[in-house]
């Protein structure tokens, strides 16, 4: 099946709409508002690719789970707008009993849908690692590369001595180095540097620094569920110099950007998961989240405004991004300050809001 090549429009922009954490669970009263804001969202923002982050058809068998992926892929496909997709912790779990697991049923499934980019790439590596380029204007050189990376939900890692835990998000060393070598190659073939962004499920530790060191904008409900220790990957990515963001989902009620050391770390905005009651804590503290009640009973109010995550690509290596939401708002949201000086650590910031590198006496 031949897929679409992505290209920059002739003014030289490429516009990006990233949903993620819809949660469809096959249910009309909860599942349909969160599909018809992403559909009515994308026809808003008419992007030129449509990135999802995991976690959109969810639970259940993964024979159903598949089902709930292919019907909701084949509205989208309606519209005429190709789409990248990362695997999410809900969408790439263990395998049953005499069945392949969900993460290759989901990927059966992105592969029969003509206007799906995804690719199921190196096999030891997991499943949904792959790069797609984006074009020039005139089709003559890869201006950008846009990296997706499997979150391997259900492995187990030896974070402790004798014992095995599962923990969602931990970038395999072998996944580090498919990422360097295959972005040196492209370097090497384009014989310049190639501007890049990644996409995951599940933020890196360092979605933690970019709030307490750095400070963010948007919201920031609930704590950063990410991995017990930091991976290599963020200091990868800084290394390589190329890269200019990435783009996470996994909690529901983050939807923060920040810099982190010229590099913008960011959630999307959740797309759906109607089924819970969601609404911001204070900044750092866990959400408060209750599921909806039963038929007859009275429904938790819901203050959390679902959407999307608009990035603009520029073909000259520049990057813009902000909050789309399903009632038309938009913007990067209120700026809250950072909590500590990056350079002395755990030193209160003195009073200056915005400036993560003010000198503390």
């Amino acid at each position: 099946m031949e897929k679409k090549t992505l290209r920059f429009r002739p003014d030289g922009s490429f516009k990006i709409l990233q949903l993620t954490d819809m949660h469809l669970y096959d249910d009309g009263k909860f599942d349909e508002p969160a599909i018809t804001g992403a559909l009515d969202l994308i026809s808003r923002e008419a992007p030129d690719l449509v990135a999802f982050t995991g976690d959109i058809s969810c639970d259940g068998s993964h024979e159903a789970c598949g089902n709930r992926l292919d019907s909701f892929l084949s509205r989208v496909d309606a519209l005429g707008v190709p789409y990248t997709y990362t695997l999410g912790n809900h969408e790439s779990d263990t395998s049953e009993a005499g069945e392949p697991g969900r993460q290759h049923v989901i990927a059966d499934v992105l592969s029969r849908h003509a206007l799906s980019l995804f690719q199921p790439g190196e096999a030891e590596l997991g499943v949904g690692n792959y790069v797609i380029p984006v074009y020039s204007r005139d089709g003559a050189r890869r201006a950008w590369a846009l990296y997706h990376l499997d979150c391997h939900s259900g492995v187990k890692y030896p974070f402790t001595p004798g014992e095995l835990t599962r923990r969602d998000a931990y970038v395999s060393r072998a996944q580090r180095a498919w990422l360097e070598d295959t972005h040196i190659a492209l370097r090497e073939a384009e014989g310049q540097g190639v501007p890049a962004i990644l996409f995951d499920h599940v933020p890196p530790a360092e979605f933690d620094d970019v709030w307490m060191f750095d400070g963010v904008w948007g919201d920031h409900g609930e704590m950063v569920c990410r991995a017990p220790i930091g991976d290599g990957l963020i200091c990868l990515l800084r290394e390589l110099g190329d890269f200019r963001g990435v783009f996470v989902g996994h909690d529901h009620t983050n939807s923060f950007q920040g810099n982190y050391m010229g590099l913008t770390l960011a959630y999307g905005r959740c797309s759906g998961n109607f089924r819970w009651a969601l609404w911001t804590s204070p900044h750092g503290l866990q959400t408060e989240a209750k599921r909806h009640p039963a038929q007859g009973e009275t429904p938790y109010t819901d203050h959390f405004v679902r959407g999307g995550r608009v990035i603009m690509l520029t073909e000259e290596g520049g990057m813009d991004t902000w909050v789309s939401l399903y009632n038309g708002e938009s913007g990067i949201g209120k700026f809250t300050p950072p909590l500590f000086n990056r350079f002395n650590f755990f030193i209160p910031v003195d009073g200056q809001q915005g400036d993560p590198n003010g000198i503390v006496p």
